[in-house]
């Protein structure tokens, strides 16, 4: 019997020259201030940001990681009205219903191959993120228990 990963973990594979990462996001949740610091852990990882629009179809607006603060930190700076500096991020978390999700991750190029890949893949024409150099090719498999629709 095959043992399922744990939700918000990460497991690696290298191949070489190229790498395999299998992604298995914590469950979407709304953004919540309690939430995030009652649920939320305090490590290494990705995370991604989502609204709901007019059709009520979730879009991604924000693909980020965080190593030496944690995620949980990075969430509640990201997601607070009064902190955020970004006028765009702002009303969106003012005027939309939010979401969250995230997955662990140990070492910060990990991280940047996965953020990699993931920008490339939903944020056509944003390069924020290079990879950490050490592949050939990177491949990601996401895995969710939320069936989500995105824009």
């Amino acid at each position: 019997m095959k043992m399922r990963q744990p939700r918000g973990t990460c497991v690696k594979q290298i191949d070489e020259p190229d790498v395999y990462y299998s992604v298995y996001w914590s469950r979407l949740s709304p953004v919540d201030r309690h939430e995030i610091h009652a649920t939320v852990p305090s490590v290494a990882g990705v995370y991604e940001l989502y609204y709901k629009d007019e059709k009520g179809k979730l879009v991604l607006f924000r693909l980020a990681m965080s190593w030496f603060s944690g995620v949980r930190v990075a969430l509640r700076e990201e997601t607070d009205v009064e902190i955020v500096k970004d006028e765009i991020q702002k009303r969106i978390l003012d005027e939309r219903p939010c979401f969250y999700r995230y997955c662990e991750m140990r070492t910060e190029p990990d991280m940047l191959d996965v953020l990699y890949f993931l920008e490339r893949t939903y944020m056509v024409g944003s390069e924020e993120y290079h990879h950490s150099g050490r592949y050939d090719k990177i491949y990601v498999t996401e895995l969710s228990d939320d069936k989500i629709v995105m824009v």
